[in-house]
C-alpha cells in the first residue's frame, strides 16, 4: 500500500510541513522537499504492508452469576520471498560448475516470521527439502540449503516456497550446470634451450572438451622421477616458456584450464614427456630423443 499526501499551494507559505503517519505501525515520514519543485507541489509518500486479520478469538470467563467475554483479533502479514539464489548471484539465471558444492539462500519476510519448516526448496532433479539452516536479521528470515557435487542433470528450474498461516509466496530461478574444460591431447612441448621448454597452449590443438569461456591456463610440470607438480599460470594464447630447468632432464608437462565461477577449474589434461638439451664436447648441444606422450 502506498499512501501519498500532497499540497498544491498558491504561494510558498501556503503549504505546511507534511507528515504521513501509519497509526498502527507508528512509522512517520516528513516532507523533505521545499517549494517550488519540479511538480509545483510538495508531497510525501509512505509505503507499507498492512496487517491482515487472520482470526477472531472469543474468550469467556464465568463464575456463578458473573460472566464476561472478550474478543481478540489475530493479525499477521503474508509471507514474501524477497530474494532467492546463491550467496554470490543476484539474478534469476544462475550458472554453476559441475562437481562443485553450492548453497542456495532464500530470504523471507512476514508476520509470523517464516520458520525452517515453513520454507521448501524444490530442485530440478532432486526431491524437495526444507531449509537446513536458518538465521534472522533485520526482520528477515534467511533460509539456506546446500547441494553437493552438482552435475549437468541438476540443470533446470529451482523454487523457494514459503507457507505460513498468513499466506504463501514463491520465487523461482533458472539454473544451468556447466562442465569445466579439459584437454584430451597432451600439449606439444619442445626443448628450446639447455634449461628451457616451450609449450604450445593453443586449445584448438588439444582436443578440448567441456564448457567455456576459458579464463585461465595453468601449465604444470615436474621432473619425471618426482611426484610434486609446479604451476606456471599464463594468459598466453600460443606458447609458454618454462625456464630455469635442469639440463639433460626428463620432464612431465600437462595443462589445466579454468572457466568462470566457483569450481570452474577442470581436471588436468594428459601428460607430455620431453627432455631438456644435453651438453656435448666442444660446446655443442644435441636434442635428446623425446619419448611418446604418456596418458
Amino acid at each position: 500500500v502506498t499512501v501519498t499526501c500532497s499540497c498544491h499551494p498558491w504561494g510558498e507559505d501556503d503549504c505546511p510541513e507534511l507528515t504521513v503517519q501509519h497509526v498502527g505501525g507508528g512509522d512517520t515520514l516528513q516532507a523533505v522537499r521545499r517549494f517550488p519543485d519540479e511538480a509545483n507541489s510538495r508531497w510525501k509518500a509512505l509505503r507499507f504492508t498492512p496487517e491482515q486479520t487472520l482470526a477472531t478469538l472469543r474468550f469467556s470467563c464465568a463464575t456463578g452469576s458473573v460472566y464476561q467475554e472478550m474478543d481478540f483479533t489475530v493479525t499477521g502479514m503474508s509471507p514474501q520471498v524477497t530474494r532467492f539464489g546463491t550467496s554470490t548471484t543476484k539474478t534469476n539465471s544462475i550458472e554453476l560448475n559441475a562437481d562443485s558444492d553450492v548453497t542456495f539462500v532464500c530470504e523471507t519476510t512476514g508476520d509470523p516470521l517464516p520458520q525452517a519448516n515453513d520454507v521448501t526448496f524444490s530442485f530440478s532433479s532432486r526431491g524437495p527439502g526444507v531449509s537446513s539452516e536458518m538465521s534472522t536479521s533485520g526482520g528477515k528470515a534467511v533460509h539456506s540449503r546446500t547441494l553437493t557435487n552438482v552435475t549437468s542433470t541438476d540443470s533446470g528450474q529451482y523454487t523457494c516456497t514459503v507457507i505460513t498461516v498468513a499466506g504463501q509466496d514463491n520465487r523461482a530461478v533458472s539454473v544451468v550446470v556447466k562442465v569445466p574444460p579439459t584437454t584430451t591431447i597432451p600439449p606439444p612441448v619442445r626443448a628450446t634451450g639447455l634449461t628451457e621448454l616451450t609449450v604450445d597452449v593453443q586449445t584448438d590443438k588439444l582436443g578440448l572438451i567441456g564448457d567455456g569461456k576459458i579464463i585461465g591456463k595453468d601449465v604444470q610440470y615436474k621432473p619425471a622421477n618426482e611426484s610434486s607438480w609446479k604451476t606456471l599460470s599464463t594468459t598466453e594464447d600460443k606458447e609458454v616458456k618454462i625456464r630455469n630447468l635442469s639440463s639433460n632432464t626428463t620432464y612431465n608437462v600437462r595443462l589445466v584450464l579454468s572457466r568462470p565461477g566457483e569450481g570452474g577449474t577442470g581436471r588436468p589434461g594428459p601428460t607430455a614427456t620431453v627432455s631438456t638439451l644435453t651438453h656435448m664436447p666442444g660446446g655443442r648441444t644435441s636434442r635428446p630423443v623425446v619419448p611418446l606422450p604418456v596418458h
